[in-house]
């Protein structure tokens, strides 16, 4: 007699040789997803009426507006922070910025300034 293990494997061979190669769809490629926090900060610069500033979350995560230019560079220490700003930008920013959770690259002046004419331009 055979090896019986020799008729199962070609078996199994022949049997997935008959089975024609199926074309799987290939991912979409999209830009990447951003954080929930990522995606919060989109909103803030939204409400904000997209002034041309940058945001870079403790992560790492980088969230700009529309501009090709920033002015300025806010960075935002921790998560707290963050929800903090969501939730009371106007009061919350300079509290951040006091006890140094939120730093600013660039000049302060101009940012604020900044902030102010997107704000009207969105009003």
């Amino acid at each position: 007699m055979g090896n019986p293990m020799s008729a199962v494997e070609d078996n199994v061979r022949s049997s997935a040789e008959q089975v024609p190669p199926r074309d799987y769809p290939r991912p979409v490629t999209a830009a990447p997803l951003r954080s929930v926090e990522g995606r919060m900060m989109r909103k803030l610069l939204a409400v904000l009426g997209d002034p041309p500033i940058e945001f870079v979350l403790w992560t790492g995560e980088s969230i700009t507006g529309t501009h090709p230019e920033v002015v300025s560079r806010i960075r935002i220490g921790s998560r707290t922070t963050l929800l903090g700003l969501m939730r009371d930008p106007q009061v919350r920013f300079g509290d951040a910025y006091s006890n140094g959770t939120i730093t600013i690259e660039g000049d302060l002046v101009a940012l604020l300034e900044e902030i102010y004419r997107a704000g009207r331009r969105g009003s």
